[in-house]
């Protein structure tokens, strides 16, 4: 049949199902023209193969059609909220809008407004589909471009690395050469995921206790939108900065959900349908890992290992946010116990997480700074024609926490017998109660 032909579909043999879903969108009245397009042929899988670009600023004047739009979609997911796989098609397709309405344009601010008036208005007159091949047909085209550079300017020798550093230093020009000597680029020269897998393989959660019956109780009977609410996470979204990297979907956090988020029923809408459900582990998994999945680089470290940078979803990005700021960071004994430890006596900072503090960045530098101060390390030139660029790692500054270990924190509970100690499995552990209501989230 020509549904298997296309391979596009989900409802190649679900006939019963497709007719009771199309039943269900005509009850919640959508465009004219969407529907088949929408249950036969929508794959968000086809966007996620190219490198999606979005606006970085969306003009005052538009922000209210891209409101309008997203509000259409959010509407229809709450009344469809009790039949999981259209709830779960829908929350592919609002991922998807930033590359159908909000597509990266060069020009004037009213150029983008032009762009946003077009797209916007064919997203609300039903032209899904149009809008979908046009966002594949513009993505397709910048990957062609992309893929032009040749491999040595994105792998450059060290060799290379310093020449170009010294031009840049002699024309003034240092924070870029900082930042050319700083920065280990992109593993090209072989295909990174076996290696970013090794270092992250799910295999491993096998083994684990992951406390199910601390984790159901939680799920059930937890007080979520008591704890989470609609202010914290409108405040989170507010905090942060202006030019982030847009997620794997094309998704600006601050660039595009601060204004969406003005308006309180999409906000609204936004928390129960999406952002709630992934704080309590509800929200349903698709292939794609749509909204808690991650875009993963493998940066090159200095002694040819592979650093793993995760860029996560937006949606993903606001429930941990919420979740740090509410269960974390608004109780000062909790900050106190990553601080110091339980007991107050652990004074290393990298243990006691202190680099990882709002000044923590500025706080190691000065540290290092006093360090080589105090011990004479940097003598000046008598001369004063010398000049140095000082290349420092610090060493563990990102210490690996094992998995079990994060479980048992977030549970209370210890998940084996600790030799050496009067601690049982099944004991309780140092930890703080508000810890289980993100368990769900760790799991």
């Amino acid at each position: 049949r020509q549904l298997i032909l296309d391979g596009l579909s989900q409802y190649d043999d679900e006939e019963p199902e497709l007719e009771q879903h199309k039943a269900i969108l005509h009850a919640v009245q959508l465009p004219p023209g969407t529907k088949n397009w929408f249950l036969r042929k929508f794959n968000v899988g086809q966007l996620l193969k190219l490198p999606i670009r979005t606006l970085q600023y969306v003009p005052n004047d538009a922000r209210g059609k891209v409101r309008d739009v997203y509000k259409s979609v959010f509407q229809v997911m709450d009344q469809v909220k009790n039949h999981e796989s259209l709830h779960h098609r829908f929350k592919q397709l609002l991922a998807s809008l930033p590359a159908m309405i909000l597509p990266a344009v060069n020009g004037s601010d009213m150029k983008a407004y032009d762009v946003i008036r077009n797209t916007t208005t064919q997203f609300l007159e039903g032209k899904w589909e149009t809008l979908m091949e046009s966002a594949l047909t513009r993505q397709q085209k910048m990957q062609s471009r992309g893929s032009s550079f040749p491999q040595d300017e994105t792998n450059q020798s060290d060799e290379f690395k310093v020449r170009k550093a010294q031009h840049l230093a002699k024309l003034g020009n240092f924070s870029k050469a900082v930042a050319l000597l700083t920065q280990d680029g992109l593993i090209v020269d072989a295909d990174p995921i076996d290696r970013l897998r090794a270092k992250h393989n799910d295999s491993a959660m096998d083994g684990l206790n992951l406390h199910p019956d601390i984790l159901n109780d939680v799920i059930q009977n937890a007080d979520w939108e008591k704890t989470f609410q609609l202010d914290d996470m409108i405040s989170f979204v507010r905090s942060k900065k202006f030019g982030r990297a847009a997620d794997r979907f094309g998704i600006r956090l601050k660039e595009h959900y601060h204004f969406i988020f003005q308006d309180t029923e999409v906000a609204q809408l936004y928390l129960k349908n999406i952002a709630l459900p992934i704080l309590q582990g509800k929200l349903e998994i698709d292939e794609w890992r749509t909204d808690i999945g991650t875009q993963c680089f493998a940066a090159r470290k200095p002694n040819a290992d592979v650093r793993p940078i995760q860029n996560p979803d937006a949606a993903r990005t606001i429930a941990s946010g919420m979740a740090v700021n509410v269960l974390f960071r608004k109780d000062p004994e909790c900050v106190k116990f990553f601080e110091v430890g339980q007991y107050g006596n652990v004074d290393d900072p990298r243990v006691s997480q202190r680099g990882f503090s709002k000044d923590g960045a500025c706080w190691l530098v000065k540290e290092v700074q006093r360090n080589f101060e105090l011990f004479g390390v940097l003598l000046q030139d008598p001369s004063g024609d010398q000049r140095v660029v000082l290349k420092i790692d610090i060493e563990n500054f990102f210490p690996t926490v094992k998995r079990q270990t994060m479980f048992v924190t977030h549970a209370g509970r210890a998940a084996v017998d600790h030799p050496h100690t009067k601690i049982n499995k099944g004991d309780a552990m140092p930890s703080r109660s508000q810890f289980k209501l993100a368990l769900p989230l760790c799991v």
